[in-house]
């Protein structure tokens, strides 16, 4: 096995007893602590996915500029049909 192997394993034992550890001692806190892991797993696709769209539409001669429009559109649309559901579902 490579030294790369067994650190990164160590790692990730560690990040997850680390982690365990965490939720045991702030149990009260879980909720806002998942939605900030969702946030960061969102954002972190949506940073990828935006850059090689951006590489896209230079290559296709389309504007930036509309490539964010319809991004900030999309998500708003999603955003108020998730709500639309919610209210349904919660009322």
């Amino acid at each position: 096995m490579s030294f790369v192997a067994i650190f990164l394993a160590a790692l990730i034992c560690l990040s997850t007893l680390l982690s365990g550890t965490f939720r045991v001692r702030y149990r009260r806190n879980v909720g806002i602590l998942g939605a900030f892991a969702a946030g960061i797993l969102i954002t972190t696709a949506l940073v990828d996915i935006l850059s090689q769209t951006f590489i896209l539409a230079i290559s296709i001669n389309v504007l930036l500029e509309d490539v964010l429009i319809l991004t900030v559109v999309g998500f708003l649309f999603l955003y108020i049909i998730s709500r639309i559901i919610s209210a349904h579902i919660f009322s």
